[in-house]
């Protein structure tokens, strides 16, 4: 239970949003530490590849922080 609770905080802090035909748009909010990177990049990655997606959009307006070392 909790580990779903943990992958759905996960998905709600990072969430992959179709804006138009082969555009997407992932507003991101609070920290993002390199495990959440990870598996925000596979989601999106996968979410690319099903929908032909031509164009991402991150919003970085909701970070407290951005480490460039990821």
């Amino acid at each position: 239970t909790i580990e779903r609770q943990q992958a759905a905080i996960q998905q709600l802090s990072a969430p992959i949003i179709d804006v138009w035909d082969g555009v997407v748009t992932v507003p991101l909010i609070g920290d993002l530490d390199g495990a959440c990177a990870q598996d925000l990049a596979s989601r999106l990655l996968t979410h690319i590849e099903r929908s032909r997606v031509a164009w991402v959009i991150v919003d970085l307006t909701g970070m407290a922080e951005l480490d460039m070392s990821l």
